[in-house]
């Protein structure tokens, strides 16, 4: 059998970053009937990585390795990929349907400055943030970048992670609202089982098994700023002087991750201050009254704390 006529995905799980994918995909995982590649595939979304003029995204997994993720998923009715990056491209949407007609979508949201935020906190946690403070970098148009699979990145701005009512629009109109489940991430935060239960009713599958469902949503913290950069993004003329040292790629990685785990470590996230929660929430206001009028509940309010006005 060849990759084009081996088994394809049907289930798409994607939503803006710092959204608790990895941990739907986690549990998502466990269940009998629901078989996961690996994360962040990036297949799909042909204009990601190239959003700006001299841009390169860095090469993509052909067709045939990205179907030989799914190898091994038997006859489990579902076979899903968990791409963040496809909630933000403009053909993704397109491009699933095309080739998986029949695939369900699992997309997930939460508060957009709580999001941001986290993301902030990531892009410095890998040394890839330049601004030193979270307004700066929220009132900053400069592209940041992602990395997904290998080496490759698409970009973005925080303020383009937060046009929420535009992402699921492009799925609710290519798929259909019976096709695609939104996830909140608060509410899987607050009642996990109960939200799992949700997700898999959508799915139709067995909505009774529960598997342990560890947490994930630790926040993380380098110890060295200089050292995590250079993990992430070392000079080309350095990375060929290990790749002369170390030739064997599987000890590169090995000493790679050894490396990143030392010098990382789970701490509090500094609150934002309550004056820069409230503007920020003066600003997004009017994107999250159009979100909640998109998905019928009122999400200012679960988020903001104030109810959209009738």
């Amino acid at each position: 059998m060849s990759a084009r006529e081996g088994p394809r995905p049907n289930l798409f799980l994607i939503g803006v970053q710092r959204s608790a994918t990895t941990a739907m995909w986690t549990y998502l995982s466990k269940h009998p009937e629901i078989f996961m590649a690996p994360k962040e595939l990036h297949y799909f979304g042909a204009d990601l990585g190239h959003c700006a003029p001299g841009t390169d995204g860095g090469p993509r997994i052909s067709l045939e390795q990205y179907l030989k993720k799914f190898e091994g998923s038997g006859d489990r009715p579902y076979r899903g990929d968990a791409s963040v990056g496809y909630i933000y491209s403009a053909t993704a949407a397109r491009e699933i349907l095309e080739f998986a007609p029949d695939a369900r979508i699992v997309a997930s949201f939460r508060n957009p400055i709580d999001m941001t935020y986290s993301v902030y906190g990531l892009l410095s946690f890998q040394g890839m943030e330049p601004a030193r403070d979270y307004a700066t970098a929220f009132a900053d148009d400069a592209l940041r970048w992602a990395y997904t699979n290998g080496q490759f990145k698409w970009c973005f701005t925080y303020r383009r992670l937060v046009a929420y009512t535009e992402q699921l629009e492009r799925y609710l109109e290519t798929f259909g609202p019976e096709r695609v489940h939104v996830v909140v991430y608060e509410d899987l935060a607050e009642d996990t089982g109960g939200v799992y239960g949700e997700l898999l009713r959508f799915l139709g599958v067995d909505d009774e098994f529960r598997p342990e469902l560890p947490v994930v949503w630790a926040n993380r913290q380098v110890r060295s700023d200089v050292l995590q950069r250079f993990l992430w993004e070392s000079p080309a003329a350095l990375r060929r002087v290990v790749r002369a040292v170390l030739p064997n790629p599987a000890t590169r990685r090995r000493l790679g991750a050894r490396l990143a785990e030392r010098n990382k470590e789970v701490a509090p996230r500094q609150e934002i201050s309550p004056a820069l929660r409230r503007r920020l929430e003066e600003e997004l206001s009017g994107e999250v009254e159009r979100f909640s009028s998109l998905v019928g509940r009122d999400l200012r309010a679960r988020w903001f704390g104030d109810a959209v006005q009738p």
